[in-house]
């Protein structure tokens, strides 16, 4: 049984899935992360997007900086990483070279007519990629961001294809609204302390998104452990959503 996690970005699926992958990783399973916008966006980068870049301390080529963190990431918890060369929002631009997402907000509002069938485009490179019989797990969109909702969408192309899949709570955005969410089946994963702590070791890799996202490293281990904490006291979990027609053979 092959398990995928579609990744918007680099960090995304070792903070929301970080510990349900290390225990799948332990137990030998076959299991990867697939980047969704993994690509290297094309010079010259917008003001926007250089303003992130010195706030997350990588010079240069940002994204070859990104990818060694995430294989760093990936190594810690023992599975496959691997990445698509679509760039995310920020270094996207339209046909006169102006980028689509040129401030923060623009990053949580409408899908610019510019990225329009880039899910199912998406979607079909996936199909080519995925082999039939394994489970993909997805995010759902929750905070409304463009790249997590062509990600949701381009999942949701693999599905109409026949492939299994699951949606995951994405942790940066756990507290915006639960719409994503409506008419699907809320099933926990468990883990233990060993699989909470390699998630903690690998989100910490992102040398240039810990900071800005925590703090610091023992700040984000708090967050991780408040929101992964079970309602039972034993141990912790992370939460997936599945259509309520789908079988639950095959999920960790």
């Amino acid at each position: 049984m092959a398990y995928v996690f579609l990744s918007p970005h680099f960090d995304d699926a070792v903070g929301s899935c970080g510990g349900t992958i290390a225990r799948l990783a332990a137990r030998s399973e076959d299991v990867g992360i697939l980047t969704i916008f993994g690509g290297e966006g094309e010079e010259p980068f917008s003001p926007f997007a250089q303003t992130l870049h010195r706030l997350w301390g990588i010079a240069g080529a940002p994204v070859s900086g990104r990818r060694r963190e995430d294989a760093e990431a990936s190594a810690v918890l023992g599975c496959r990483s691997e990445w698509l060369d679509y760039a995310e929002a920020i270094y996207r631009k339209d046909a006169d070279g102006a980028a689509l997402y040129a401030r923060n907000e623009d990053l949580f509002g409408e899908i610019r007519t510019a990225d329009e069938g880039l899910a199912e485009t998406i979607g079909e490179e996936l199909k080519r990629r995925l082999a039939p019989g394994g489970v993909v797990f997805a995010p759902a969109g929750f905070g409304n961001h463009v790249d997590h909702r062509i990600a949701r969408a381009a999942g949701e192309h693999l599905r109409r294809a026949g492939l299994r899949l699951c949606f995951y709570r994405e942790f940066f955005y756990e507290d915006e609204g639960a719409a994503a969410y409506s008419g699907l089946r809320r099933i926990e994963a468990p883990f233990g302390a060993r699989a909470f702590e390699a998630k903690c070791a690998a989100f910490a890799r992102y040398c240039s998104q810990t900071p800005v996202l925590f703090g610091s490293e023992a700040r984000m281990r708090e967050a991780f452990r408040a929101a992964d904490r079970r309602d039972s006291g034993a141990g912790f979990a992370e939460a997936f959503w599945m259509d309520p027609a789908e079988t639950m053979e095959g999920f960790p």
